[in-house]
């Protein structure tokens, strides 16, 4: 029997990152327990940095439409560390693989869901360098394009509301940490 997202068992994490258990995706919701999630930031070899972008699907309960981070997703019971979880979804979400991943950190947010509840996360942030052509799963991925970073500052600055939450969170975080 497939299990849904829901359903899924996801690694459960203290404020530190550090594992404590696992339960399924909808009792750590309303349970307010903080998931580990892993966020992977792709950029292409140029003169002027470019980052990969995703958007969401328009029938994506979280932020539809908005623009994401390249891939991202929760880890898994099985999977033995955050970076497992990462190529996975990297997969899933683009069709990408062999990308070898530098592991850029990690922290902690927490944030109020339209229903009233505190999603709590524990987000640990990968980068890579990619020069293919991703391959997204439409039932994952809406478009997808690239972007200077100089020019992605911008329009966040501009626009903010285009973008998840979650990217806006990850992507300063990830400038910040690496001096972009």
């Amino acid at each position: 029997m497939t299990q849904t997202i829901q359903e899924r068992r996801v690694v459960i994490v203290d404020r530190d990152g550090t594992p404590i258990g696992a339960t399924t995706r909808a009792e750590a919701e309303q349970q307010g327990l903080a998931r580990h999630v892993s966020q992977v930031f792709l950029l292409r070899r140029t003169e002027q940095a470019l980052e990969l972008l995703q958007q969401r699907r328009a029938a994506n309960v979280s932020y539809p439409n908005a623009w994401h981070d390249t891939a991202s997703g929760h880890r898994d019971e099985d999977d033995a560390d955050p970076e497992i979880a990462a190529l996975r979804e990297l997969e899933e979400e683009m069709g990408i693989t062999g990308v070898p991943l530098r592991a850029e950190g990690g922290y902690y947010s927490e944030d109020m869901t339209s229903t009233g509840q505190v999603r709590r996360r524990y987000t640990s942030v990968f980068s890579g360098l990619y020069e293919g052509t991703p391959n997204p799963d439409p039932a994952e991925v809406a478009d997808y394009r690239w972007v200077q970073l100089q020019t992605l500052l911008e329009e966040m600055k501009r626009e903010p509301a285009k973008f998840s939450p979650n990217f806006l969170r990850g992507i300063t975080y990830f400038i910040t940490h690496r001096g972009l």
